[in-house]
């Protein structure tokens, strides 16, 4: 600025509100807008959390794993009072983690499930393609993501950067005609679907069991499994397994059924690898391990897709698990059916 310019007298002073006037509004609705998608836009992580916690003083057994878990063992058909707390691209670090919160709050619990699949000691939820579900964690458990780098992220804190800005360009109308007509707005009808036993159980009309389909899969799961994870995801396992010893509580590891073709693809190193670790795990901590990757008494019509059982194929395995679990050896015999696979 030369010095024959100046600033006029109160320019500075009127900047301040000038911003005020244009930042404010967009504040304001930013606000509002948090506080209509934490009230009244309902997602699986909120409602899960909500009903484990109101029953926490009745849950007998609780169910860990990935969306195998999630959608394949119906608590319901457990005996006692059981719970499932599996959910889709959930890892190891993030079931042990859920149990370190929840577990205090569980006084009658006896017995934890945790699943076991192909890809647990290889994959962890931050390096894959389901990243965005951690945000989720910290926002409804208050479970940080493991890198720091992450914590940057504004989804640590905003609920509404949880969502694309189209899903609100979408949902506002849509909720708007909802509360014309006296009807509760859902935006995502598969949040219907859960039961108050946290159990998803899901439905596909014409699943994709095809060789191409089970290859389809197989690919995106080699896509994000990683060696060396492996020591990390046993050290969580046992994390879980001491904390469960120091209180008495049985632990039981399942690995849930496949379709033919997904068993024929799987990366036979790995389940090599993942079934040695687990007949050490089982030995040293005296857990019991269900293998059912091969189950003859389901077919096809069972599945939701090349790794995933559909209702009927979670109602029709969760008796058979529960049979097993009734008349299985002592801890620490493991009962592996598919351990040869």
């Amino acid at each position: 600025m030369r010095s024959s310019e100046h600033v006029a007298p109160g320019a500075k002073t009127r900047i301040a509100p000038r911003l005020l006037a244009f930042f404010g509004p967009i504040l304001l609705a930013w606000i509002l807008l948090e506080f209509w998608t934490a009230k009244a836009i309902p997602d699986s992580y909120a409602l899960r959390r909500q009903r484990i916690e109101q029953q926490a003083e009745e849950v007998e057994t609780l169910i860990t794993g990935s969306s195998r878990a999630y959608q394949g063992i119906a608590a319901m058909q457990l005996p006692g009072f059981a719970f499932n707390l599996a959910g889709a691209s959930q890892s190891l670090n993030y079931d042990y983690r859920l149990l370190m919160h929840i577990l205090p709050k569980l006084p009658k619990l006896k017995r934890v499930v945790m699943e076991i699949q192909d890809t647990s000691f290889f994959y962890q939820m931050h390096d894959s393609l389901e990243a965005w579900r951690q945000y989720y964690y910290e926002q409804e458990w208050g479970i940080r993501p493991l890198e720091l780098r992450d914590w940057l992220d504004v989804r640590m804190f905003s609920r509404v950067a949880l969502r694309p800005p189209q899903f609100y360009r979408q949902a506002l109308p849509a909720a708007l005609v909802s509360w014309v007509r006296g009807k509760k707005y859902v935006p995502d009808s598969t949040v219907l679907e859960i039961d108050d036993r946290g159990w998803w159980a899901a439905s596909s009309a014409a699943p994709d069991l095809s060789p191409s389909g089970a290859a389809t899969t197989l690919a995106r799961h080699a896509s994000f499994m990683k060696t060396g994870y492996e020591s990390a995801n046993v050290a969580y396992l046992s994390g879980m397994l001491s904390a469960l010893r120091q209180r008495g509580i049985e632990a039981v590891f399942v690995t849930l059924p496949v379709s033919p073709n997904y068993l024929i693809g799987m990366n036979k190193e790995d389940w090599t690898w993942t079934q040695a670790a687990m007949k050490k795990i089982d030995a040293e901590y005296g857990a019991r391990y269900f293998c059912f990757l091969n189950v003859p008494e389901l077919g096809l019509e069972d599945f939701f897709d090349a790794d995933h059982l559909n209702r009927q194929g979670a109602l029709r395995f969760t008796t058979l698990l529960s049979q097993a679990m009734e008349h299985s050896p002592a801890p620490g015999a493991s009962s592996c059916s598919c351990c040869a696979q």
